[in-house]
């Protein structure tokens, strides 16, 4: 059979399926850390079993964030998936420290995302923050909500496997040779 020969997901909990059932705010998904300030707070949507970014007042930012074990110095494919109920910005970074972003740093409207990135030390912190300033209506500031789904974390392989051998060139295969038929196995 054919395998993508990617490594093992490292984030945990990254489909947010895991945590409180308590309607909101009843906390943030299980492995997950609320590192907001002030009023703002992290909470698991039971409903639609996303993780919410609640951001109270225009400079109190909300923020979750995560640290997992990687393979340093090699590829790694990291997706998420951002959505908000009023078209806000999120900070998504990546450090090699609480907080950093020295791996990955990016401010991104919704959507789904799939990036590349090569941290050089382990652990590393998969933080997302709202952004300030993002939510500002007609008539000033708007709590903002922001959601998020589908975080994994899985480093890279070279190629795929194929019933144990290792494709190692990038790209598509569009043909595949027989130099040998079975009968002329036999005659070898």
């Amino acid at each position: 059979g054919v395998s993508d020969n990617m490594g093992p997901d490292v984030v945990q909990n990254g489909d947010m399926s895991l945590g409180s059932a308590l309607p909101i705010p009843g906390g943030p998904p299980t492995f997950w850390t609320d590192v907001s300030a002030g009023g703002s707070l992290v909470n698991r949507d039971s409903t639609l079993s996303q993780m919410q970014l609640n951001q109270a007042t225009l400079f109190e930012l909300a923020a979750a964030e995560q640290s997992m074990v990687v393979d340093a110095g090699k590829v790694h494919e990291f997706k998420f998936s951002l959505s908000s109920v009023v078209n806000n910005n999120i900070r998504v970074s990546v450090g090699s420290v609480s907080g950093g972003s020295d791996v990955y740093n990016q401010t991104l409207g919704p959507g789904s995302y799939t990036v590349s990135i090569t941290p050089s030390s382990s652990p590393v912190y998969i933080r997302f923050t709202s952004v300030s300033g993002s939510s500002m209506g007609e008539f000033g500031f708007l709590p903002g909500y922001y959601m998020i789904d589908d975080v994994s974390l899985r480093e890279e392989a070279s190629g795929v496997q194929v019933d144990n051998v290792s494709v190692r060139e990038q790209g598509t295969i569009e043909e595949v040779v027989t130099l040998f038929g079975e009968n002329d196995l036999e005659a070898l």
